[in-house]
């Protein structure tokens, strides 16, 4: 159970790392859980990071991508 939980939330990161829009319902689908368990992924296991979320959908704060 620990072994899928790290590969699900390493590959949503490295996702929204690249600026993708990641939908709950298609997440829920593709990892065979729960789109209460991808809630719980991003607004508790992934708290640390400024996260937007709209309809469904969340992805990283565009301050991430700025250029320094």
């Amino acid at each position: 159970e620990h072994d899928r939980l790290a590969t699900r939330l390493s590959i949503i990161l490295s996702r929204l790392f690249q600026g993708e829009k990641l939908s709950i319902r298609i997440l829920a689908e593709e990892f065979g859980v729960s789109t209460r368990t991808l809630r719980r992924d991003f607004n508790v296991r992934l708290t640390y990071l400024d996260i937007e979320q709209d309809s469904g959908c969340y992805q990283l704060a565009s301050h991430y991508f700025r250029r320094r």
